[in-house]
């Protein structure tokens, strides 16, 4: 009763305070709620949080979600520097993607990815370039015994995913951005649920706000 009570004040709390709103086919439509460096997020499918701080001439950031639901979510951390209109993060995640089969649950696969994202913006135009890497796979069996595996370096089952973007920003309060992108699996296993809304490898985010 606690626990359900808890949920339901931070979600009317977030639709109430909430700064911007996020849509993405993949994972979902989200409220934040941003304070200084952190930002809350409350949604379908995903809630979570993210946080960055500086260290030196970097900027640390992580952050962690999961979806109720399906009872999957990930977890990430990296740094990243902002040379001029450039934007350069690397950084690991954990992702798990859980499943259910007589009654128990187990882990239906599981990534420890490495990720690389570099941005340019110029003006209302930005282009991105997003790619993970899988170092290392897990799952479960019914009986809850752990697995292991390793991509081998071979290209065809490099396990890679990268996705080239195009993203427009537009007004200044509120403002709307706007971000289209593809994503390219070269024999990388899906360690979330899939897609929200299956556009054929097409990603599309939308956020509108004060962010």
């Amino acid at each position: 009763m606690r626990r359900t009570v808890l949920l339901l004040t931070v979600l009317f709390s977030t639709v109430i305070f909430a700064s911007y709103l996020s849509f993405d086919t993949n994972d979902g439509v989200a409220l934040h709620l941003p304070v200084g460096n952190f930002d809350l997020f409350v949604g379908y499918r995903y809630s979570g949080f993210e946080v960055t701080y500086p260290v030196w001439n970097l900027s640390t950031k992580m952050g962690a979600a999961i979806d109720p639901f399906s009872q999957s979510g990930y977890l990430f951390g990296g740094v990243y520097v902002e040379p001029a209109s450039f934007h350069v993060e690397t950084g690991t995640m954990v992702s798990i993607l859980s499943d259910q089969e007589g009654g128990t649950r187990f882990i239906k696969r599981g990534n420890v990815d490495l990720y690389l994202k570099t941005s340019y913006q110029v003006n209302i135009i930005g282009f991105e370039l997003t790619a993970q890497k899988t170092l290392l796979g897990f799952y479960t069996d019914s009986n809850r015994d752990l697995s292991f595996v390793i991509p081998p370096i071979e290209l065809e089952s490099m396990g890679v995913l990268l996705q080239p973007s195009v993203k427009f920003d537009l007004g200044d309060s509120p403002k709307v951005s706007v971000k289209v992108g593809y994503m390219i699996n070269l024999s990388w296993t899906q360690s979330l649920p899939s897609a929200l809304i299956n556009l054929y490898g097409f990603r599309i985010t939308f956020v509108v706000g004060d962010f």
